[in-house]
């Protein structure tokens, strides 16, 4: 773990490396906030030191770019004199153990994050190119805060994203981007860095004009879900995932309100027939049948309402279903989703 060694101890500034490779923050410089760090410490000198790590017989920056680069400015218009007032700086040891299964470089880069999680008139808070830069690393560590990942595999990857996003729900509780819309854009980011992976939960979900170009492959002449087309005497409605719960009753009442269907006046004879196109994004093949059966139920049902109430109707199907399963292939990492009509009934 990170441990602050207690007290301070002054260093000459140019033994102070910049080690890139330990940086995991992002590497630009607000030259105003630089500026602002030069006048302050002329003013009233260092007030808070340097983080630095102590390694090899040298220190590295750990902590403190914006404060450091401002010494540097200050040190460099001073070469002139005869004594330079910012030779020597005053910082804080900071030391990585890499206990309990975590590396030293995952400690390193959780310090960093950690000291810049809020706005402070000594850090610049954490953006989100910092965000992304921490959990692309620490999810590349082996020995990171996420342990190890085999982004060959879907499961561990989706392990991977609830881990993440937990830990940004823990870690961001205020500022700008304490947005659920911004930390879903991080993920998306981080996710992409990561050879183009995509959680389960990230893979392109049905929309409406998706599943009327697959309707439309099947009827040409369908322009519009609960729409009545005389032509073909149909009436074809979208039901989606989220509304397998409905009542086939609720769900007859809702299509008719929404199509107009209830206003008939419709003959027994020249009642049209009710298309209901089912869509559902899945797992597996289970998913699919357990959702094709539910849904099978749920039709028959209509019919047999349908049957119990108008005594006189002719037809002995009333309504008809056809899936849309979309596939997410949890096993097979980077697949594009399967989108395909199927007949259920």
């Amino acid at each position: 773990m990170a441990t602050i060694v207690n007290g301070t101890k002054k260093v000459p500034l140019n033994s102070i490396e910049l080690d890139d490779e330990s940086q995991n923050r992002a590497a630009d410089h607000d030259p105003k906030k630089i500026t602002s760090f030069k006048q302050s410490i002329e003013d009233v000198g260092l007030e808070t030191p340097l983080d630095v790590e102590e390694r090899n017989g040298k220190y590295y920056l750990v902590n403190g770019n914006h404060r450091y680069k401002a010494l540097l400015q200050l040190y460099n218009a001073s070469r002139s004199s005869k004594t330079n007032p910012w030779e020597v700086v005053e910082v804080k040891i900071v030391k990585f153990s890499g206990e309990k299964n975590t590396s030293v470089e995952s400690e390193r880069r959780t310090f960093q994050i950690h000291r810049n999680k809020h706005q402070s008139a000594v850090s610049t808070p954490n953006g989100e190119q910092d965000w992304i830069r921490h959990l692309v690393a620490e999810a590349r560590d082996p020995r990171g805060r996420f342990g190890t990942v085999n982004l060959q595999v879907q499961t561990s990857v989706d392990q991977l994203k609830r881990d993440m996003m937990k830990a940004l729900r823990k870690e961001i509780k205020s500022g700008p981007l304490n947005k659920k819309q911004t930390k879903i854009r991080i993920m998306a980011t981080v996710f992409d860095d990561l050879q183009g992976l995509q959680p389960t939960c990230l893979v392109k979900r049905y929309e409406q004009e998706d599943v009327k170009k697959l309707a439309q492959n099947l009827w040409p002449q369908f322009t519009k879900f609960g729409e009545y087309d005389p032509t073909t005497n149909q009436l074809i409605a979208r039901v989606t995932e989220n509304d397998y719960s409905y009542k086939p009753v609720q769900a007859l009442r809702a299509l008719s309100k929404a199509s107009g269907f209830n206003q008939g006046p419709w003959e027994p004879t020249t009642m049209p027939e009710v298309v209901f196109v089912a869509t559902v994004n899945v797992e597996s093949h289970e998913e699919i049948n357990k959702f094709r059966k539910m849904m099978v139920r749920e039709v028959e049902a209509v019919n047999q309402f349908v049957r119990n109430t108008m005594k006189n109707l002719e037809c002995h199907k009333f309504a008809s279903l056809y899936l849309a399963p979309q596939k997410m292939f949890p096993s097979h990492v980077g697949r594009t989703s399967e989108t395909k009509l199927q007949v259920a009934v």
